[in-house]
């Protein structure tokens, strides 16, 4: 399957410039006015990046918060093998899937962007809230800590 094919499939032949598309190999496509999945098309590897931002990193202890991101996308158990990923200089953690094209039918990619839209909603519906209550338990870590060494001075 080409990337023009795929869009093809998606039905976005009349809602964007195919050609354009092609060319640039990317294009972002919202959904429900709500999600918005930006795809991206690397020629060289005949793949395409397809990825959702959820939000931003939380501001403190980040490497558990990573290193539980990670476990969570261990095989694709939580994730429906999509992966989570970081963009350091927006501070964003993305959820992406690599779709490959050069061995895949419409119904196959369609089925896998669609898996990367389900977990995409899944997750950031999430997702404030699990930084929401990442930040609460460190602070609620840090009082602990700080009554434990008061008690023992």
């Amino acid at each position: 399957m080409k990337f023009d094919e795929f869009l093809i499939a998606l039905g976005l032949e009349h809602r964007l410039n195919l050609a354009d598309t092609v060319q640039t190999g990317a294009c972002s496509i919202e959904f429900d006015n709500e999600l918005t999945v930006n795809i991206e098309h690397d020629t060289h590897s005949d793949v395409m990046q397809a990825y959702c931002v959820l939000g931003n990193a939380p501001a403190t202890h980040r490497d558990a918060f990573f290193a539980m991101l990670l476990q969570a996308h261990l095989f694709g158990a939580a994730t429906d093998d999509c992966m989570f990923g970081f963009e350091p200089r927006q501070d964003q953690v993305i959820l992406f899937r690599t779709i490959a094209l050069a061995n895949t039918d419409g119904h196959t990619a369609i089925a896998q962007l669609e898996a990367l839209i389900n977990q995409a909603v899944r997750w950031r519906d999430d997702f404030s809230e699990l930084i929401e209550a990442w930040e609460q338990n460190v602070v609620q870590a840090a009082v602990s800590v700080a009554q434990t060494v008061a008690a023992r001075v």
